[in-house]
């Protein structure tokens, strides 16, 4: 692990994009706070393969690890072995403490293989744990039919999985009248928020379990925040030594210290020398729900950030939708549009509020491309839809004074998180 000091200098040493972004840094007498936020735009353009500005050495030994959102460009994150190992030693500290116990039978229901993360870190995690486990690696894509009675078979009693394959499994085992047999007594989630509404359906076939986070992490940032056994629902904790998190004041820039107010996170992973992330945006809000100085404070998160929201998995960057949009503009109109996120009767919907230059009696035509759009980009969108775990796509179209905006700003805003609201 590096201290901040110690990675900043490797990093505006080695890197040429850190060394451009740090290049009115003075050489001494800096605080952390002074060092300046990473702006995502820039640093994904500086994320290539062939040609990468951010690392800190040659590329000659790493595990490459991508995602790609919603927005269809590959970010490639690259860890060294060492970093992979340190990592995935610290997660596996914090399963104790979040109810692993030992002898317990654990089947990781993940997506592996494809530069996927989850698997990956999950795997190494448990096989770095002190407390001894029985592990058994079935894969997000092993057949229902399959999984099920084998998860009888070897008296499974642990899972971790997204919650979107919680819920269809659950469903497939309620449907087929499969519950007998069965001993799961801990579900594990990560990727996704898990609403109250998910649980208690989960409950209704797993009445023996209980339901936890399993950490709050993210390709780029690795482990963001973990969780114990003394965190209520989506609640946190920062993990002490391997990341530093950071909520800034989307509005004002500035750093919050207190309690109670959101702010964007932002997150410096110690750990990370190859290719370093320092003062990085995670793309979600949060508050502090303990006070500073707390050790490993505790925060909940709140949703996305302005620059997306997500939907069981991938993430809808608002600048992606707006370029699939862009096409419309000159026919119909478009000036701006917001995407906002609800949860009504316990399903997830997205709305596109999109404001018109004027009100058109052609609006069903406009609305049937925007969907047409949107189906032909986003497939899992439809697919969550045919399922039955998403409602379909909402569009409003609105006067450009109907969109909703900040009360500090007021400027419209992008994204409308309104699932967390009454958290």
């Amino acid at each position: 692990m590096f201290t901040a000091h110690e990675l900043v200098e490797l990093a505006r040493s080695n890197s040429p994009f850190y060394r451009e972004l740090y290049r009115d840094l003075p050489q001494s007498g800096w605080r952390f706070e002074d060092l300046p936020l990473i702006d995502l735009e820039s640093y994904r353009a500086a994320d290539s393969f062939e040609d990468n500005r951010i690392l800190t050495a040659p590329l000659t030994e790493a595990m490459v690890i991508r995602t790609g959102g919603t927005s269809g460009r590959t970010k490639l994150a690259f860890y060294t072995n060492a970093e992979l190992t340190d990592i995935c030693r610290y997660i596996s500290t914090k399963n104790e403490g979040n109810g692993m116990a030992p002898g317990d039978r654990v089947a990781t229901l993940l997506p592996a293989g494809n530069l996927y993360a989850s698997y990956l870190f999950s795997a190494l995690a448990l096989h770095y744990a002190t407390t001894p486990l029985v592990v058994f690696h079935f894969g997000m894509d092993t057949p229902f039919e399959e999984l099920v009675p084998s998860l009888k078979e070897f008296g499974i009693d642990v899972l971790i999985a997204f919650p979107t394959l919680y819920l269809k499994l659950a469903r497939y085992i309620a449907e087929n009248n499969l519950r007998d047999g069965l001993s799961i007594r801990k579900i594990y989630y990560f990727g996704e928020t898990m609403f109250h509404d998910t649980r208690e359906e989960l409950l209704k076939v797993f009445p023996a379990a209980t339901i936890h986070s399993s950490g709050y992490s993210s390709v780029d940032g690795a482990l963001i925040g973990y969780v114990d056994l003394g965190c209520g629902f989506n609640e946190h904790r920062t993990p002490d030594g391997l990341t530093i998190v950071e909520l800034i004041d989307e509005e004002t820039g500035e750093l919050i210290h207190d309690v109670g107010r959101p702010g964007k996170i932002h997150i410096t992973n110690l750990a990370r020398g190859l290719m370093p992330v320092i003062r990085y945006p995670s793309g979600d809000m949060a508050r502090w729900v303990e006070p500073e100085g707390s050790p490993n404070r505790k925060f909940l998160l709140l949703g996305r950030a302005g620059e997306g929201v997500r939907f069981f998995g991938p993430i809808f960057y608002y600048n992606d939708v707006g370029n699939l949009l862009f096409p419309l503009n000159e026919q119909y109109g478009l000036l701006n549009f917001q995407m906002i996120s609800e949860r009504p009767e316990g399903k997830d919907r997205l709305t596109l509020r999109i404001a018109l230059r004027e009100r058109r009696n052609d609006e069903a035509e406009l609305e049937e491309k925007v969907r047409q759009l949107m189906d032909e980009r986003y497939e899992y969108l439809r697919h969550n839809v045919l399922e039955g775990i998403m409602w379909p796509l909402s569009v409003e179209f609105v006067a450009p004074e109907a969109l909703e905006t900040s009360p500090v700003t007021g400027k419209s805003l992008r994204v409308i998180e309104k699932r967390f609201r009454d958290i």
